[in-house]
């Protein structure tokens, strides 16, 4: 059984916060505060959104043109193009029901890269569940792109911004929300090549 040193991790190894049970978060996703412009010209500032506690999914197809050949098994393929990611995200909010500096300092023990992070739960810290949700549905009003962060999504896909396509919250009981999410990529196409 090999034994970790956990005082040594590479970057991408470190945990990034620490869950409601005391375990590492090795990734999250950040939406990072901002703000955007309506089309009637008001500016509206939203806080920045922390997810901890998420599973992402992402999905990417391909335009291809499939051409059926008389009295041929099979078709011809004809790649066109390849459309922009799609990031699913499933999370939860949930209200802090343990002492969060105990858990923190647990934590710290297990993983001292964490202490940089301090403690986080579910979205940026709050004792109000209500309150991180609202920050979230701030981040779904946006009619424009937004900056995320993650290292799966960054490094691994190099997806940095998104369109909120769709948001999904539900209530459970002890004030928790389960909340699902659709993104898609927004990567402003090269159109130097056409011309």
């Amino acid at each position: 059984m090999a034994i970790i040193n956990f005082n040594n991790l590479p970057d991408s190894l470190e945990p990034v916060a620490v869950s409601m049970l005391g375990t590492a978060v090795y990734d999250n996703i950040v939406f990072p505060a901002g703000k955007w412009i309506t089309l009637e010209g008001a500016e509206i500032e939203y806080e920045e959104v922390r997810l901890d506690s998420v599973i992402m999914t992402v999905e990417r197809s391909k335009n291809i043109i499939e051409s059926h050949i008389a009295g041929k098994s099979g078709t011809v393929k004809e790649y066109f193009s390849t459309n922009d990611y799609t990031v699913t995200l499933s999370a939860i909010i949930a209200p802090e029901l343990y002492n969060p500096a105990e858990i923190a300092q647990i934590a710290v023990s297990k993983f001292p890269a964490v202490k940089a992070f301090g403690s986080t739960f579910g979205v940026s810290p709050s004792k109000e569940p209500y309150d991180a949700l609202g920050r979230v549905k701030a981040i779904d009003d946006v009619e424009e792109s937004v900056p995320i962060e993650s290292k799966f999504l960054n490094n691994v896909f190099g997806i940095r911004n998104v369109v909120i396509r769709s948001m999904k919250a539900s209530h459970e009981a002890g004030d928790s929300f389960p909340i699902s999410m659709v993104l898609v990529e927004d990567k402003t196409p090269d159109l130097g090549a056409f011309g």
